[in-house]
């Protein structure tokens, strides 16, 4: 994000920037506690940027994917195949 900030600040292009977060940033997890806390890290990240970004005219957003089916996710995960399917 931030060498698209930069490029976009530096030429004075206006636009938007997409992140990616996670569900798991807003709730916890008794398994992933890594994986949440970056993902919380990029909340604030985007908005604190947000903020500062504004008067330049950049945008920001992020999505916040739940579970996505994958095999890694559906094999690692206790929550299985059939459950992955159902969300």
């Amino acid at each position: 994000m931030a060498v698209n900030a930069h490029g976009m600040v530096g030429k004075g292009v206006r636009g938007s920037i997409v992140c990616t977060a996670s569900l798991a940033a807003q709730y916890g997890s008794e398994t992933a506690t890594d994986y949440s806390m970056l993902k919380h890290a990029v909340l604030g990240l985007v908005r604190s940027a947000i903020v500062q970004l504004a008067v330049r005219r950049v945008r920001l957003n992020y999505v916040s994917p739940g579970v996505v089916g994958t095999p890694l996710v559906s094999e690692s995960s206790k929550l299985g195949r059939k459950s992955c399917r159902r969300r």
